[in-house]
């Protein structure tokens, strides 16, 4: 598995926190700059555009396309990992490997780890009651924490309560 440099948990009670908007917001840009890979999600979008995206095992979205598509709709994600890679990553060495959330045990009992060998980022939604930002790179988390002060830096080690 790999090694996370940083991660953050956003979990607040009584307050859904997986809506990608805000986060993008917090991220300020950066999330332009990767292509993305969903997998594992359950959503509810409202235009057909989004359901469409949204079959099959997983999504291969550029930065521009996901933040457009957040713009145009924010919805609520119930579940769901979102790999972030650099633009040299092809589409077809990302689908090698497919992050889970739900029915893994290995990442509800260790200490969270990106999934993906080949992501610098994993945004992950947890029963819509909670994300985590998993980085490579500390700038993401930075402005993740200086937007949501109710998120929290992850202690080394640290298990995350399913």
């Amino acid at each position: 598995m790999n090694r996370v440099l940083s991660g953050v948990i956003l979990a607040e009670k009584g307050r859904p926190a997986a809506f990608l908007r805000g986060i993008f917001d917090a991220l300020e840009g950066l999330q332009r700059e990767w292509n993305w890979l969903i997998t594992d999600w359950e959503c509810f979008p409202q235009t057909d555009r989004f359901r469409r995206l949204l079959t099959g095992e997983a999504c291969w979205l550029s930065g521009g396309e996901l933040d457009a598509l957040v713009q145009e709709e924010d919805v609520q994600w119930i579940w769901g990992v979102f790999s972030a890679f650099r633009p040299g990553v092809k589409r077809e060495e990302a689908l090698r490997f497919l992050p889970r959330v739900r029915d893994n045990a290995p990442f509800w009992s260790a200490p969270p780890v990106i999934q993906h060998p080949l992501a610098e980022i994993e945004l992950i939604a947890c029963d819509s009651s909670a994300v985590l930002l998993l980085s490579r790179g500390e700038e993401p988390v930075r402005r993740f924490l200086r937007a949501f002060p109710a998120a929290r830096p992850l202690a080394p080690g640290e298990e995350i309560a399913r």
